[in-house]
């Protein structure tokens, strides 16, 4: 994390200069394993030091509450953390227009069809996808579709198990 912030910065400054960059994450891993072991150092003793001061902060926080205050804070997250999980139910309910019963349904066949069609097809626009999809699937044969219709029932029975 420390050298990928260095990088970026390091890009900044390069792009301000004129000089031409690669800002992107792909770049940032053969940046690092280019590193000799002595710069690499130094980003691992700065780690280093870090992880001492958060060890330090959770030691001091620990101190600060009784092993009953701190059970009680986990209890107080845990609730929040199930009051955001509900929120986040009740508005794909409210999407799905009130029935809770539309909830991420599980895909058809055909549905699943689509989306493997769609993957040979990259850069299409959905209506051009859509009609290729169409055209083939109208072409596959009564055995081909039941295939397809297998892996949804697959699907719904790993819906079913959530």
């Amino acid at each position: 994390m420390l050298y990928t912030e260095d990088y970026f910065e390091q890009m900044q400054k390069d792009k301000l200069a004129g000089r031409p960059t690669d800002p992107s994450f792909a770049a940032v891993g053969p940046a690092w394993k280019s590193l000799s072991a002595a710069q690499k150092k130094v980003y691992d003793d700065r780690a280093a030091v870090l992880k001492s001061k958060v060890a330090a902060e959770v030691a001091e926080y620990h101190a600060k509450y009784t092993p009953l205050q701190l059970a009680a804070r986990k209890q107080i997250d845990l609730a929040k953390s199930a009051a955001k999980a509900e929120t986040s139910l009740a508005r794909e309910v409210r999407i799905a227009g009130g029935d809770p019963a539309r909830v991420k349904r599980p895909p058809t066949g055909y549905q699943l069809f689509v989306r493997e069609t769609a993957k040979s097809h990259k850069g299409a626009k959905i209506g051009e996808i859509s009609s290729a999809a169409s055209a083939a699937w109208k072409e596959l044969t009564e055995a081909e579709k039941a295939a397809w219709a297998a892996r949804a029932e697959t699907e719904v029975l790993k819906a079913a198990k959530f």
